[in-house]
């Protein structure tokens, strides 16, 4: 059911329902929590009812062309049993002592519901008409990822979209599945890990193929990876300069965010409804001077269809044109590392342009035990048990935003032991031994047991001794 409110209106009075599992049904002027009466859903049956129950007692709802019409009682009637007496396909006619409330379904060509109250049996013209208030989109929250439908959702909303998280939890890798999910109009996990896995298969190839300026069944998309040194004229708009025996040309050329808006722009001009869709990964989006690269493009996110002026004219059309427009169709993924501080942060301007969500730390990718064990001592680093700050934890930093991530303990070959060691001495532990030297972490940090300190260096052979016997043991 949806998360939302169902909202019917009648003589400036609301009947509402909000669904989210449990449904409370209200009566008023305005909302009030003390006049909500909640009841839970039990039972669905077909497309035709929905069987709610509180107390003992059970309503009916009737469900047409995926809108929900809630039964009300009035005020005064809480207690009263009501019995489902018959319909007719279009009616629900419900008892309680002596009157009768009975719900026809919406009506879509003038947007409205009836209800009757009545104390004898119900007749159409005594039925009241509800007029529909127009649904809001729901507004979905900047939520750690649950699923690639769940997140495709908030892409969809929202149009430009970053993953964050610490170093190891999969930025990159989700933002490619994202992608693949919508150039390839694919929700099944497993076969989006199959189009953006190493080996070759059906959803690889077709993913392959979709890499701009080539085409998916659904649309294309594109990757780039900002650095310090990136600018505007390297992915907006920018000069190409030729040189032709003794002469030299300077002509301005589209670089890859615009010759996809131009693709996007021309398919949505096409076919609006069902126009291709592109999709734009940028890997590590906060390590340029993102403000500077996008220039005039801060505007033109957020107001979709609307022509910006690019400070580069190009040819169109045979006549040059300074024109830039962003299109529904364009969808922008972000990744971005919350643990270096170093890098530039987003500042709001920008950040409002985009959906944030959050990637953490998480147990639940770990493919052996060994690998969870070892997880769960880094993060003893930044953790408490009961989830709070480890006294290792600079109070300045949030474990969230620092802790390593889980692809550091996920292992792909046989010899478990001998790759998450591997791992731990060559990536982990010089990573710690940053967070040591920086003030992520302070007060002399330990690892197992004391056996292995981070204010010291090690030499990799002992390192690997260490957490050998560790993970043995």
């Amino acid at each position: 059911m949806p998360d939302y409110y169902l909202k019917v209106k009648h003589s400036g009075k609301l009947l509402t329902a909000l669904e989210n599992g449990e449904i409370i049904v209200q009566w008023g002027i305005r909302p009030d929590s003390s006049q909500k009466q909640k009841w839970k859903c039990i039972e669905e049956n077909g497309n035709c009812f929905f069987i709610i129950e509180r107390d003992g007692q059970k309503l009916y709802l009737q469900k047409k062309e995926n809108q929900y019409l809630e039964l009300h009682q009035w005020t005064g009637m809480d207690n009263q049993k009501w019995t489902l007496i018959g319909h007719d396909g279009y009616y629900l006619i419900l008892n309680a002592t002596g009157g009768y409330l009975d719900v026809a379904g919406a009506s879509m060509h003038d947007r409205t519901a009836v209800l009757a109250w009545n104390a004898h049996n119900p007749h159409q013209n005594d039925h009241e008409k509800w007029q529909f208030e127009p649904i809001p989109e729901p507004i979905p929250e900047p939520i750690p990822l649950l699923g690639t439908i769940k997140v495709k959702h908030l892409l969809e909303s929202f149009k430009n979209l970053i993953f964050q998280g610490p170093p190891g939890t999969s930025k990159t890798y989700h933002a490619k599945l994202l992608a693949a999910s919508v150039v390839l109009g694919e929700d099944n996990d497993q076969k989006l890990e199959q189009a953006i896995g190493g080996k070759e298969s059906p959803e690889q190839i077709n993913f392959s193929r979709a890499r701009f300026p080539g085409k998916g069944s659904k649309g294309s998309w594109s990757i780039v990876q900002f650095h310090p040194a990136y600018n505007y004229e390297d992915f907006v708009r920018g000069i190409e300069v030729k040189g032709n025996g003794a002469t030299v040309s300077y002509n301005a050329v589209r670089r890859i965010f615009d010759r996809m808006a131009q693709a996007a722009w021309k398919a949505y001009r096409e076919d609006t409804q069902n126009c291709l869709k592109y999709v734009l990964i940028i890997d590590e989006i906060n390590r340029a001077h993102l403000a500077a690269v996008l220039g005039e493009l801060i505007y033109a996110l957020e107001y979709r269809g609307s022509p910006v002026d690019s400070p580069y004219a190009v040819q169109e059309d045979g006549e040059e044109s300074t024109q830039i427009i962003v299109p529904p169709n364009l969808y922008i993924i972000g990744t971005m590392n919350t643990a270096d501080r170093s890098i530039g942060h987003i500042d709001y301007a920008v950040r409002r342009r985009f959906a944030f969500v959050p990637l953490l730390p998480e147990e639940e990718p770990i493919d052996s035990n060994p690998g969870k064990k070892l997880f769960h001592e880094i993060a003893k680093l930044f953790k408490t048990h009961n989830g709070g700050r480890a006294e290792t934890l600079s109070p300045e930093f949030n474990a969230d935003d620092v802790q390593p991530g889980h692809t550091y303990f996920i292992t792909r070959n046989p010899e478990v032991i001998d790759e998450l060691a591997n791992k731990f001495t060559y990536q982990v532990y010089p990573l710690l031994r940053e967070y040591f030297k920086d003030g992520i972490l302070i007060n002399s940090p330990k690892l197992f047991g004391g056996a292995l300190g981070l204010d010291t260096p090690c030499p990799p052979q002992d390192v690997l001794e260490v957490v050998k016997s560790f993970l043995n043991g």
